[in-house]
């Protein structure tokens, strides 16, 4: 229930900073990378 108040649908799901950035798949090692660059 929480999950669908933050708006995640599917999981896995990754969130930075309490933004969901990736929802419904696996990132690659290259969006991984590119997402915690963000931080």
């Amino acid at each position: 229930m929480a999950m669908m108040e933050k708006g995640i649908i599917s999981t896995p799901a990754v969130a930075l900073d309490g933004e969901i950035v990736l929802s419904g798949k696996i990132p690659s090692l290259e969006e991984a990378k590119k997402l915690l660059k963000r931080l």
